[in-house]
């Protein structure tokens, strides 16, 4: 059973999101794909926990409506 789970979840395509991705775009890629979490990179390296977090807050009171 952990094996099929495994190969499953290998097996799934990556999204991420970009610092072109606004926060609606970012909110639509994550309900669209049905995941909780992107990696978020920007020009040279990942967004850092300040950008993460107002997409975070945006998506989770975008999903409340």
């Amino acid at each position: 059973m952990a094996r099929k789970l495994v190969t499953k979840l290998s097996n799934r395509e990556c999204f991420t999101l970009t610092e072109k991705d606004t926060l609606k775009t970012a909110s639509n890629k994550l309900q669209t794909h049905n995941v909780g979490l992107m990696p978020a990179y920007g020009e040279d390296e990942m967004l850092i926990k300040e950008q993460i977090d107002i997409i975070s807050f945006y998506v989770s009171k975008s999903a409340g409506k």
